[in-house]
């Protein structure tokens, strides 16, 4: 798939509108954990999507991977890095970044969106696709 095309795809996903009421998968962790405890568990529940092909839900959690990555300290990141591949890591981020605005209810509108099409997207076209 194209560049152009992917882009186009993760726009009209970003913006799109329906369904109106979604339900999403409550966050896998409590707020009691420590930062590393909670990205594990999250990055569990994301492998597990993914393996079972759930797009949507691979989405949502590379979204509270990536929310959590986005809170992490530089030493709790390095000690991440040993356990989430560069990948996942990247994609989890950006996933995030590019939801955030919207919330992750915006992840159950999508339909073309995956964590590899983001993950694989050069850093002008995401960068692109913040503004």
């Amino acid at each position: 798939m194209s560049n152009i095309i992917a882009i186009a795809q993760l726009q009209a996903d970003l913006t799109s509108i329906n369904p109106v009421l979604v339900t999403p998968t409550p966050c896998p962790f409590t707020d009691g954990r420590d930062v590393c405890t909670k990205a594990t568990i999250a990055h569990h529940q994301m492998m597990r999507a993914i393996q079972t092909r759930d797009r949507i839900e691979s989405l949502v959690h590379a979204y509270y991977l990536g929310s959590i990555l986005d809170i992490a300290s530089r030493n709790q990141l390095t000690n991440l890095r040993n356990v989430i591949s560069r990948h996942y890591f990247i994609g989890a981020t950006r996933t995030y970044y590019l939801f955030e605005r919207f919330g992750v209810e915006q992840l159950y509108r999508t339909s073309y969106t995956t964590l590899n099409m983001v993950r694989l997207l050069t850093n002008d076209d995401f960068q692109s696709l913040l503004q």
